[in-house]
């Protein structure tokens, strides 16, 4: 229950990648408490190290493997239930909501603020009226020719909602 009460982003500290480098410690300070030669000490010496370091290739590996199949089943589970993932607005929360659910808000959203469906692309008229702007001597010495005002490959703006989440 004490670790409920600390909250959401409470975790507990994990202290299990800090055993390889005491085991090594210990190892260390048993081989110096015994009268073996220095070249029978270097041999054990690096026989362990090399027991660890495959222990800690094969924990990194398996761990690795967890996660991909974690992330797996999540991705399983968002298709088979049509959710969406999405981030919440002015937060650094995720939000997991049905897709349909989130449509119902996107359309709500575009009919309440009064937005429309443009039959053209109307960046190609405005660059090119751009383009045919004459600019004033003063105005290109400082800003340059209309190339630099303009965008090369201009995008219209896409909509996507962010939902609220307190």
């Amino acid at each position: 229950m004490e670790v409920i009460d600390q909250g959401l982003k409470h975790t507990l500290p994990n202290h299990s990648n800090r055993y390889p480098e005491l085991l090594a410690v210990e190892v260390d300070a048993i081989l110096e408490g015994t009268n073996l030669k220095t070249k029978e000490k270097d041999d054990i010496r690096t026989e362990c190290r090399s027991l660890l370091y495959k222990e800690k290739r094969k924990t990194l590996q398996k761990r690795k493997n967890q996660e991909a199949d974690t992330l797996k089943r999540l991705k399983e589970k968002i298709q088979r239930n049509d959710l969406t993932v999405v981030k919440a607005d002015e937060s650094s929360c995720t939000v997991i909501m049905t897709r349909t659910a989130y449509n119902n808000k996107v359309l709500e959203f575009i009919h309440d603020n009064g937005f429309k469906r443009l039959t053209t692309n109307p960046m190609t008229p405005l660059i090119n009226k751009i383009k045919r702007y004459k600019v004033s001597e003063e105005f290109r010495e400082v800003f340059g020719t209309y190339s630099k005002l303009v965008n090369p490959n201009p995008k219209i703006p896409k909509l996507y909602g962010l939902p609220y989440a307190c």
